[in-house]
């Protein structure tokens, strides 16, 4: 898949999808809120690894810098 995420919004990716691993493992009481936040920071963590994000793709979507040819 080619690259569509720029640096500043996967930095952005890290520290949401951080920051929801975090919430779910406070949300120990609620497993369904819990569950939904660690599947939404997992996905923002693999999106933000590997600079493409299929959402973006779909809808014609980048910020990634562009090159001058």
């Amino acid at each position: 898949m080619e690259r569509n995420v720029g640096s500043r919004d996967a930095t952005a990716r890290w520290v949401l999808g951080v920051g929801l691993l975090i919430l779910a493992a406070i949300l120990n009481e609620r497993p369904f809120l819990a569950l939904s936040a660690a599947v939404i920071g997992m996905v923002l963590l693999g999106t933000a690894a590997t600079h493409a994000c299929p959402l973006y793709a779909a809808l014609g979507l980048s910020t990634c810098r562009r090159t001058a040819d």
